[in-house]
């Protein structure tokens, strides 16, 4: 269900652009990192959508591309539902939990999960 919905949501890929020096030495940076099988977090002042343009852009430029990038907006889960969100349920949990559903972690298994 969550990458049909993700499909249908039109997701582009990344278009950066810019010619300052330090433009230049982020997506430098970018490549490099890309090119590893490591983990990688982006952090800065403000501008979510600027870490998520610049973690759309890693993983497009990544061996993961081919896997879905799963985006998950932690602030809009309830705290009662953030644990079953992210690591999944199985049928009969709880109250409510009619059918298994796997978790965000599994969903972006060796892939890339980036938190909002």
């Amino acid at each position: 269900m969550y990458l049909r919905r993700k499909s249908r949501s039109g997701w582009v890929q990344s278009t950066i652009i810019g010619q300052s020096p330090a433009i230049r030495r982020v997506l430098e940076q970018v490549q490099q990192v890309a090119a590893t099988d490591s983990t990688a977090s982006a952090a800065g002042r403000n501008s979510a959508p600027g870490k998520e343009l610049l973690a759309t852009h890693l993983h497009e430029q990544s061996a993961r591309r081919g896997r879905v990038m799963a985006r998950v907006n932690c602030a809009a889960i309830p705290s009662t539902l953030i644990e079953s969100e992210l690591f999944g349920r199985e049928k009969g949990a709880f109250t409510g939990a009619l059918v298994r559903q796997i978790g965000r972690f599994e969903v972006a298994d060796r892939s890339t999960i980036f938190p909002r």
